[in-house]
């Protein structure tokens, strides 16, 4: 959820260099973008799979 684009070496910097804090904020946003659906929690962890796999596959090869 940036609010810039990047390239890929950036996001890859990006990612990887996550914390604890970094995971919790991305959380939150994405909990405020599915607020007052029943299955908000459920599209949140599915969101962050997305961007996990998505990393992992431009990271080490693969399809997008």
């Amino acid at each position: 959820y940036g609010s810039s684009i990047q390239s890929p070496q950036q996001q890859l910097t990006t990612f990887f260099s996550m914390e604890s804090a970094d995971w919790e904020e991305l959380a939150a946003k994405l909990q405020l973008r599915y607020r007052g659906q029943d299955n908000a929690p459920e599209l949140v962890r599915a969101d962050i799979q997305e961007y996990v796999t998505r990393m992992s596959r431009l990271a080490y090869g693969g399809r997008a």
